[in-house]
């Protein structure tokens, strides 16, 4: 299953110890971004299917962010086809292995699979994602194979003398993976979203890894 969803080659592109070194010594955190690392097919296969869902989306806000998200294990277990492949590809052991060997992390499971949507003029502010509950790193996929918008750069920062400096981007390009390990420095934002009175949307997909289960 996660060949079909992954293009192996590019979501593990060289031997372990090449990818740990890579995935640490990146700045400002360890973090890998992995383009084209998804499988064409299956992902408009996805997006076809998150766009036909008949209901609305959650709209929430807090104090850094405001956007709609879904419950995608939820979704899976309704409506089964391509989410519950979605699920059961990163559920997969010698995936999700290979993930852990990847970022440095115990042993792990999927915690949690989100949708975020963000609408014209939505944004997210800068967090860590760092938390007690014993999560460990996430997959943000992008799988929105022809995007209609602009903005909504990832940018990865860096807190020096209590300001946050952006030390790096990531622009959202289709089939692309980025991959990070929670920690207190893992200090990241999206810029605000630009439609274009097009109704479009930024569409990502939060695979959350730690030590709890689902």
């Amino acid at each position: 299953m996660s060949q079909y969803m992954f293009e192996l080659q590019n979501l593990f592109p060289g031997s372990e110890t090449e990818l740990r070194s890579q995935f640490e010594s990146a700045l400002p955190y360890p973090h890998a971004v992995l383009p084209n690392a998804m499988n064409i097919e299956f992902v408009q296969q996805l997006f076809d299917a998150l766009n036909a869902l008949p209901f609305r989306w959650l709209r929430v806000k807090e104090a850094f962010y405001e956007h709609e998200v879904c419950n995608l294990l939820t979704v899976a277990s309704i409506f089964g086809g391509v989410f519950n492949d979605l699920v059961q590809t990163l559920q997969e052991p010698t995936l999700v292995t290979r993930l852990c060997n990847f970022v440095g992390s115990p042993p792990a499971t999927l915690v949690s699979l989100t949708g975020h949507r963000l609408y014209d003029g939505d944004k997210i502010g800068t967090h860590s994602d760092q938390n007690p509950f014993g999560e460990t790193f996430r997959l943000l996929l992008f799988p929105d194979p022809k995007p209609q918008f602009s903005g909504g750069v990832l940018l990865l920062q860096e807190q020096i003398e209590g300001k946050m400096i952006t030390r790096s981007q990531v622009s959202y390009l289709p089939f692309q993976v980025y991959l990070f390990r929670f920690s207190p420095h893992s200090h990241h934002a999206v810029t605000p979203v630009q439609v274009h009175n097009t109704g479009a949307n930024r569409l990502t997909i939060l695979a959350t890894y730690g030590t709890q289960s689902v």
